[in-house]
């Protein structure tokens, strides 16, 4: 039972997790084109489907679809709820530290780096 268990772990949730991460579309990566994508807000089309008073971030909208995937399989697999919500706690945590850099990355002067246009505060 603990083998299979451990199997199930390691060939199938994983997999599962893996495949819910890249389709987050998550990146590190600090291009242009990278922060002219994390910068993409939803379709207003889709802003009208949520009921959102706001446009959201692309990126932001990803990571609530990638969650809300992960909170379903807690619910269908509580033996691995603890694997899912890990998954939920790194993909939030990758997702912050995106947007502080597409801040960053807006708020700092391009000719001289370290230097902020605007307050951090």
């Amino acid at each position: 039972s603990r083998k299979l268990t451990e199997f199930i772990r390691d060939r199938f949730i994983g997999r599962v997790i893996k495949d819910i991460r890249e389709s987050a579309q998550l990146s590190s990566s600090t291009t242009a084109a990278d922060r002219n994508r994390l910068a993409e807000l939803v379709p207003v089309v889709l802003q009208k489907q949520l009921q959102l008073p706001i446009p959201i971030l692309q990126s932001t909208y990803s990571i609530f679809k990638s969650c809300e995937e992960l909170c379903a399989l807690v619910k269908c697999l509580p033996p691995y709820a603890g694997d899912f919500c890990q998954a939920i706690i790194d993909l939030l945590l990758k997702h912050r530290e995106s947007c502080n850099k597409l801040f960053l990355s807006i708020v700092e002067r391009n000719d001289s780096p370290g230097t902020s246009i605007y307050s951090n505060e």
